[in-house]
């Protein structure tokens, strides 16, 4: 007989814990990130939108500073305001699209100065500036007759005052009326350019009629705002008419006496525009029987150009009349016509030149009809170096009825570019970005080019052609890359200052390593150029092994390196040591000082460092105590920083028998100039930049720079390669005078100086230095 064996299996559920405390920790991963997207990303959203608002309303205030300047001193002038901000990049989370910003002038308004019978009417317009943040709600800051607050009225707020109006002075009424019409909506900088035009001319202002001018002038703030407060204790103010200028825009009055009274007017990005902008020069006798048509511009620093004077008889010029044409502002700044030849297009007359050079005289050699333009040429004109500037008060003037109307040109700023940096790449790793930064030296005309030539890198160092540019940081400009890859173009949109470019996905060729030079930076508009370099780096760059001594104990070593790429917690970073351990160093006995970013392990021969954090260009600096060093003991030692996930890299260090004495090896220092100055003169020392240094010890170096009985002083402590920038104030007030005395002296040994000329030299390096007489 057979039997059949049966057998009965339990069930068995010893994995189902498992599973399902995996399901739990992963809902609570996901609930962690959902708290963290909702919580604390919009904070740190909301502190990155707080620190940007502040930072804008400090160059807010520059802009108003900037404007009330450019009216004052009849001199262009610039200033710049960064419109959005960015986040921080969040780990597993999502940020929202930079937030833009929006600047903008508003409607046009006429500010009029009266009397009891006649008017004159000069428009200006407010400024107003609205940041687009995505987490706080801020209300619009507004700029108007030299008054900057933040307006929360919309809001049921009040109004806050971050700069007080300075237009009324005990007496006196001083206005700068802003014209031309602008907006701009970006996350970059913008730049703001003012051009100015003179004061008002008293034979522009209506006739006396009593002993004080009614001045109006339109504002956004009413009296129970701030007016009524502001002014309580001035004689001149007479109170706000609410809405006279339409909805929510209000007039102040002022009456002033007509000899208290400056009223400038500057436009933004160019010359006032705006009817009725007004003109300067002697009182006009007859009705408008000339009229200037264009002053050509001319170039700083530059000889044998031409300049044309356009200008048309509005009534007819008969045959031996002269119209006179006064140069004497820009001739006094260095646009020196006195030894310049004058032309007359088509012969129409006989043209010359005061023997001072203050006038250009035009004697018609024909009778000149009504509505005739006549080109007076200025041929082999001379341009000085400090003669930019704008000049507003060429006045010509008619022989046969003093008529005279006035016309304004400009000395543009020398036209150079600077190669400031360029960003390093990473061998043998695609994708990467670089960013090219160039100062232009003078403004770069709209449609103008800088090109960036890269030929000699791209296709055999580093591959450009397939690159593409970031414009987010070029702003209204643009920049372009050629097909082949072998140039970057920036086209400019009217641009002086510093720029920066942004070059996406640039793949790199393995075995690399280096520097890369001859990257030249180059302007379209007058040929000048420069050249920068950058490196392209292994994935760790060794930076410092300080030395030590022989025969001595208890020695302390820092080994200093970057991490150019991220190095995970997993990995670490190995400094081999066993050259100089087993040649009288002892390292196995020396105790590590703790790193906070990561663990530092020293097994006698080698010293490990695993970061804390995953890490990416990143300086690591490790301190190792208590090394003994043997007597005899005198050799230099190659130490390697290898990566455990690919890289390495060597540097030295020396056991020497004595101490090191300070010397410097690099030294750069720039004297910086206060562009302003006094009117019509040249820019004057203002502070001394200490722009590099390095030495060998790290002792102290001191700076101080002598001027006249002034001496002003910094110190710096040396920490390795390169040291931090500092600046010695000459006082600022553009009263300073030449030669300026640069100093810089290390504790233990070398003292040099520098002296700066009046002879445009600017900055001194190195071998510009000699020894100190003491």
């Amino acid at each position: 007989m057979n039997r059949r064996s049966t057998c009965t299996f339990a069930g068995d559920d010893r994995a189902v814990s498992v599973v399902v405390g995996s399901m739990l920790m992963f809902g609570l991963l996901i609930l962690t990130l959902a708290v963290y997207q909702a919580s604390i990303v919009p904070d740190q959203h909301a502190q990155a939108e707080l620190e940007h608002f502040e930072a804008t309303q400090t160059e807010l205030v520059e802009l108003r500073d900037t404007i009330t300047a450019a009216g004052h001193t009849g001199h262009s002038q610039f200033s710049s305001l960064r419109l959005g901000t960015t986040y921080d990049s969040a780990f597993l989370a999502i940020n929202p699209p930079p937030p833009a910003g929006t600047i903008q002038t508003t409607e046009k308004h006429n500010i009029t100065i009266a009397n009891q019978t006649d008017q004159t009417n000069v428009s200006t317009r407010f400024v107003e500036y609205q940041p687009g943040y995505s987490e706080l709600s801020i209300d619009p800051t507004r700029l108007e007759q030299s008054v900057l607050y933040v307006d929360g009225r919309d809001r049921g707020d009040n109004v806050s005052v971050i700069e007080d109006q300075t237009i009324v002075t005990d007496e006196t009424v001083s206005i700068t009326a802003l014209q031309n019409e602008f907006r701009q909506t970006d996350t970059g900088r913008v730049s703001l350019e003012l051009y100015p035009l003179n004061a008002v001319d008293e034979s522009e202002l209506p006739d006396r009629d009593g002993e004080n001018f009614t001045v109006t002038v339109p504002t956004r703030l009413d009296d129970d705002d701030y007016w009524d407060e502001t002014l309580a204790d001035s004689t001149v103010y007479e109170g706000v008419d609410t809405e006279e200028h339409g909805t929510d825009t209000h007039a102040l009055n002022l009456s002033v006496a007509k000899n208290n009274l400056e009223l400038n007017t500057v436009g933004l990005h160019s010359a006032p525009a705006e009817s009725p902008a007004k003109t300067t020069g002697p009182a006009v006798v007859t009705d408008g029987t000339i009229s200037v048509e264009s002053i050509d511009d001319v170039d700083e620093n530059e000889d044998d150009q031409t300049q044309e004077f356009v200008f048309t008889a509005e009534t007819a010029l008969e045959e031996g009349t002269n119209v006179s044409i006064t140069v004497s502002e820009p001739n006094d700044a260095g646009v020196e016509y006195e030894d310049a030849a004058i032309d007359i297009a088509e012969d129409t007359g006989e043209a010359s030149s005061t023997d001072d050079g203050d006038t250009l005289a035009f004697e018609a050699g024909e009778d000149i009809a009504e509505g005739q333009s006549v080109t007076v040429t200025v041929d082999e004109l001379t341009v000085g170096q400090d003669a930019a500037g704008a000049f507003g008060d060429i006045s010509f003037t008619r022989e046969d009825n003093d008529d005279t109307d006035t016309g304004a040109f400009e000395v543009v700023a020398e036209n150079t570019i600077t190669a400031d940096s360029i960003t390093n790449l990473i061998e043998g790793q695609d994708n990467q970005e670089q960013e090219f930064e160039f100062t232009l030296d003078g403004e770069l005309r709209e449609g103008e080019n800088v090109s960036i030539d890269v030929s000699e890198q791209n296709g055999n160092l580093v591959d450009y052609q397939n690159a593409t540019i970031d414009t987010a940081g070029v702003g209204q400009d643009g920049a372009e890359i050629n097909d082949d890859g072998d140039t970057i173009h920036f086209t400019s949109g009217k641009t002086d200052g510093e720029v920066s470019i942004v070059i996406d996905e640039i793949d790199v060729k393995e075995n690399t390593v280096g520097q890369v030079d001859d990257i030249r930076f180059t302007r379209e508009d007058s040929d000048a150029s420069d050249i920068g370099s950058f490196e392209i780096t292994d994935t760790i760059t060794a930076n410092r092994i300080d030395n030590l001594l022989a025969d001595e104990d208890d020695q302390e070593q820092t080994f200093e390196f970057t991490l150019e790429t991220d190095l995970d917690t997993s990995e670490n970073v190995a400094i081999d040591l066993s050259e100089p351990n087993g040649s009288g160093v002892d390292y196995e006995n020396a105790e590590v000082d703790d790193d906070d970013d990561g663990e530092i392990i020293n097994n006698g021969e080698t010293l490990e460092f695993e970061p804390e954090n995953p890490s990416g260009n990143e300086d690591v600096s490790i301190t190792v105590m208590d090394i003994d060093v043997a007597d005899g003991v005198v050799d230099d030692f190659d130490i390697t920083f290898t990566r455990s996930d690919d890289g390495s890299t060597t540097e030295s260090f020396e056991i020497r028998e004595d101490a090191e004495t300070g010397e410097f090896t690099a030294l750069n220092v720039e004297l910086k100039t206060n562009e302003q100055g006094p009117p019509g003169s040249a820019p004057r020392p203002d502070e001394v930049e200490i722009r590099s240094f390095e030495m060998t010890s790290g002792d102290t170096v001191e700076f101080t720079a002598t001027e006249g009985s002034s001496e002003n002083s910094a110190s710096e402590e040396d920490s390795g390669p390169s040291g931090s920038p500092d600046t010695l104030d000459l006082g600022g007030s553009g009263g300073n005078e030449y030669p300026i005395i640069v100093t810089a002296s290390i504790d233990s040994g070398e003292c040099l100086e520098a002296e700066f000329e009046d002879d445009g030299e600017t900055s001194q390096s190195l071998e510009d230095w000699s020894s100190c007489d003491s």
